[in-house]
């Protein structure tokens, strides 16, 4: 069974376990982007801060006892302008599930924790995004109800 509890301290290094791993698939696809993984990537006090914050969310989930997978979005506010309208949602800046736990359900259970969290605070939104190379992260956002809403694109103007 899958369980999802909101992140305490003490699951700083599992969490930064899964960053370092998300970093380095994207650091292996757009090197000219991501840089490698560190240990500074996700260190404790970072965790720490984000769990202080009350417009954060970190959340874990957990099978058998074991934190496979951690989740982390923030409430986001935007103001109206000549543009847009005002807009207030809830954005997931970082998912992460162990290899050996995917396709097991801790994904989606982390998505279905933070979409209850944004309902129960009043939030009509979640917004996420992927970079193109990783279809995985597509097709996972997809299953979950999630729909494009913006493409960006880019030109590099030199070679390397």
């Amino acid at each position: 069974m899958i369980a999802v509890r909101l992140a305490t301290s003490d699951d700083a290094e599992v969490i930064g376990r899964h960053t370092s791993s998300v970093q380095q698939l994207h650091n292996e696809a757009l090197p000219f982007i991501f840089k490698p993984p560190s240990a500074d990537l996700f260190p404790p006090q970072k965790l720490a801060t984000l769990i202080a914050d009350p417009n954060c969310i970190v959340a874990v989930a957990e099978i058998g006892g074991k934190v496979v997978g951690h989740i982390y979005s923030a409430i986001v506010n935007r103001s109206e302008n000549e543009f847009n309208r005002a807009d207030s949602y809830l954005y997931i800046y970082q998912i992460g599930v162990d290899d050996d736990a995917r396709r097991q359900g801790a994904g989606t259970a982390l998505i279905t924790f933070i979409r209850d969290r944004a309902r129960a605070l009043g939030l009509t939104t979640l917004q996420v995004d992927h970079w193109a190379f990783n279809g995985r992260a597509r097709d996972f956002f997809e299953a979950c109800r999630f729909s494009p809403m913006k493409v960006m694109m880019r030109q590099a103007l030199r070679d390397g």
